[in-house]
């Protein structure tokens, strides 16, 4: 390809070639321009990365590309989220493994203190609530609010996740 290419070019959006390509899952593309030295951690004007996107959307193979080839898995957007918060606000536990598997913090937290269980717990998202608590998740952690997981679940009627919290030592 050679470096004329234009990679690491922003679009309107602050997005390059490797974040178009790994919004719509193009995982050969992505190698392609990994390959051509595209900047994997190279951030848009909201400070979003091309692995946060691949969580966004539950690209496990682009994110594992990402990854292997230097992303950093605990990178933060403007607002605090990382790769892994962003996948359990979604929902998405297969993404999720892969980030953890990769060193992903299982507890940190955004600028308003939510941690990804509580994103998870809000959204009833039960299989990504166990998942977190296995990885060590501390379930009676406060946002800058004072709600924990469980008022999240609460709030927004989780029953089976206020339960598994409960199970975990959530009060």
């Amino acid at each position: 390809m050679g470096k004329d290419n234009n990679a690491s070019a922003d679009d309107i959006w602050g997005f390059t070639a490797l974040m178009k390509a790994t919004i719509y899952g193009h995982a050969e593309v992505v190698r392609l321009l990994i390959e051509d030295d595209a900047d994997v951690n190279e951030r848009s004007e909201n400070g979003i990365t091309a692995l946060m996107i691949a969580a966004n959307l539950n690209h496990a193979e682009v994110a594992t590309l990402l990854l292997d080839n230097g992303a950093s898995v605990n990178e933060k957007d403007d607002w605090g989220y990382t790769a892994l918060i962003i996948a359990a606000y979604e929902g998405y536990a297969e993404v999720m493994k892969v980030l953890l598997d990769k060193g992903a913090e299982v507890n940190e937290k955004t600028n308003c203190g939510r941690t990804a269980l509580m994103l998870a717990a809000d959204r009833g998202h039960i299989e990504v609530v166990k998942l977190l608590i296995e990885n060590s998740a501390k379930v009676n952690e406060k946002d800058m609010w004072g709600s924990t997981a469980l008022i999240y679940a609460a709030r927004f009627s989780n029953p089976e996740v206020v339960k598994l919290l409960k199970q975990h030592g959530a009060t």
